[in-house]
């Protein structure tokens, strides 16, 4: 029964790499390093019952999403510690981590930060890897294009995934997040004339050039200053003025974004 077992895991080792070769299009001298690499991973200590099958699958998995070849080496071993934490299949990880990657085209040598940042996100909030993963699809476009200008794509995905963490614990998870504090950044792009007057009078309130969204010169604020403007912008208003003031800067939806 055992050598029965071994021999069923080696004929779906190479059935995986098999598969992985089609998908990816690699080379005689790739699949090599594919094949070494997954045996590597299927003995790390580091990662408790994971196979070479396992490693392999998750290689797949990420090579379907059209993760290179050296990138998805790169990438395997992060996508394999986010299955671990988030527990999740290694199919999920993969997937979850190719789609993170590839919204804020990072390299897939980046595949150990995103790992690590969504499984930190999942370990200090009521948040889980799903729930990020679903805010991702909402709103990491977005945050992407009006946030790497300021910040840079990894602290854009960091800012992106914080701000899921925070509304997740005040019961605001997944898509529904991810469209508020996607329709928040739109807002701010296109402002309407009222909106765009109202946030240079409380950027000018509190000694601020420019306005709460954009610097003097047109560039968009980090995302944590914008919130932080507002916050001491409309901090000292009566609670009317103030909701007032949030919905008309944010809109109705975005305005709970606010919670931050």
């Amino acid at each position: 029964g055992l050598v029965g077992q071994m021999l069923q895991l080696g004929i779906s080792f190479e059935s995986t790499l098999n598969v992985f070769q089609q998908t990816a299009g690699a080379t005689e001298e790739e699949m090599a390093k594919v094949s070494e690499k997954a045996r590597e991973l299927g003995a790390d200590l580091t990662l408790p019952g994971t196979s070479a099958t396992d490693a392999a699958e998750a290689m797949l998995e990420l090579s379907k999403a059209g993760i290179s070849v050296n990138d998805t080496l790169a990438a395997s071993k992060g996508v394999l510690s986010l299955s671990a934490a988030g527990q999740l299949s290694n199919a999920e990880a993969a997937t979850i981590a190719a789609n993170a990657l590839n919204a804020f085209h990072l390299e897939g040598t980046k595949a150990v930060f995103v790992a690590d940042l969504l499984a930190a996100a999942a370990n200090a909030s009521s948040l889980d890897v799903k729930d990020v993963a679903e805010g991702f699809q909402q709103a990491s476009a977005i945050f992407y294009e009006f946030q790497k200008p300021a910040v840079g794509a990894e602290n854009a995905m960091i800012d992106l995934t914080t701000s899921l963490a925070i509304m997740a614990n005040a019961g605001i998870r997944g898509s529904d997040a991810g469209t508020s504090l996607k329709t928040m950044l739109l807002k701010l792009a296109g402002p309407t004339d009222k909106a765009q007057g109202l946030m240079k009078d409380l950027a000018q309130s509190i000694g601020v050039s420019g306005n709460l969204a954009y610097t003097a010169e047109g560039q968009m604020r980090p995302f944590r200053e914008i919130v932080e403007l507002t916050a001491r912008a409309t901090r000292d208003l009566s609670e009317e003025k103030r909701n007032e003031a949030i919905n008309t800067i944010f809109g109705t939806d975005a305005a709970r974004v606010n919670l931050l």
